[in-house]
């Protein structure tokens, strides 16, 4: 995104900033819930897997939307 950003002075960063910033965040939030896997006594619910899983999924799709725009 950063080569997009530099390659496009106009207003990309501005229309896909928010986007992006709720992609990351999503991400990171299924990168620490996966990452409790490491631990054998951290039981982790399925449906907060899920959850995790379909919140970066819609977030992706979102980004992708407005980015092929």
């Amino acid at each position: 995104m950063d080569v997009a950003f530099k390659n496009n002075q106009g207003n990309l960063r501005g229309k896909l900033s928010e986007d992006l910033k709720s992609f990351n965040f999503f991400a990171n939030q299924l990168a620490r819930t996966l990452d409790k896997l490491n631990y054998p006594s951290v039981l982790i619910e399925p449906y907060a897997y899920i959850d995790a899983r379909e919140q970066l999924l819609d977030s992706s799709f979102e980004l992708w939307d407005k980015s092929i725009n």
